[in-house]
């Protein structure tokens, strides 16, 4: 009979499964992208509206993107405490207004409409008055794949 303990099989204690852990940070990691992803996007802003901030001097910084056929928008930090601009803002960021922007973003058909359009509403300020706009090309991660 004492053989019969000695030839018996002890379990051995299960070990964690770290399999689970694995795609439990995985989901973690896609919830957490798809939270935050939008957190900081600029809104869209119709011409309507912008012609109104290019008119009203709220308008720190241009930004041409040609390759996207965007134009994003920064403002004063002046124009940020004004209401009309803070609660749209605050709305769309949880998190705060950032200062550095950009803020809003436009779309636009080509650069060279673009460039008659701002010429001809910025006529009509003074050159000091005026913000000229900066051009750049942009490359994200999507065009990668």
């Amino acid at each position: 009979m004492s053989e019969k303990k000695k030839n018996k099989i002890v379990p051995q204690p299960q070990r964690p499964n770290y399999q689970m852990w694995v795609i439990l940070g995985l989901v973690a990691i896609v919830f957490g992208v798809t939270f935050f992803k939008g957190a900081g996007d600029p809104i869209e802003v119709e011409k309507r509206k912008f012609e109104d901030m290019v008119q009203s001097h709220d308008i720190r910084k241009l930004t041409v993107i040609k390759n996207m056929d965007l134009v994003e928008i920064t403002l004063t930090e002046d124009a940020l405490k004004n209401s009309k601009y803070r609660t749209d803002l605050e709305k769309k960021n949880q998190w705060g207004i950032n200062p550095m922007g950009p803020h809003y973003v436009m779309k636009i058909g080509s650069t060279d409409q673009f460039d008659r359009y701002y010429t001809g509403i910025s006529e009509r300020l003074p050159r000091d008055q005026r913000v000229d706009p900066e051009y750049e090309n942009r490359s994200d991660m999507t065009s990668i794949l």
